[in-house]
């Protein structure tokens, strides 16, 4: 497990970038884990999650 809410991250960047800035491409969040990036793509958003070693 890792210290982070995927699905929280995501839904924030939905608002961020279908609501208060629809002109930006990608959104990134400092995050504990690091830094979250959430990009558009033909099939919506994609995250790019660290990769981490247990």
């Amino acid at each position: 497990e890792m210290d982070l809410c995927g699905h929280a991250t995501l839904a924030s960047a939905h608002v961020v970038l279908n609501h208060l800035e629809p002109h930006l491409d990608r959104v990134e969040f400092d995050t504990q884990s690091g830094r979250l990036v959430v990009t558009r793509s033909e099939h919506g958003l994609d995250m790019a999650l660290p990769n981490r070693m247990p």
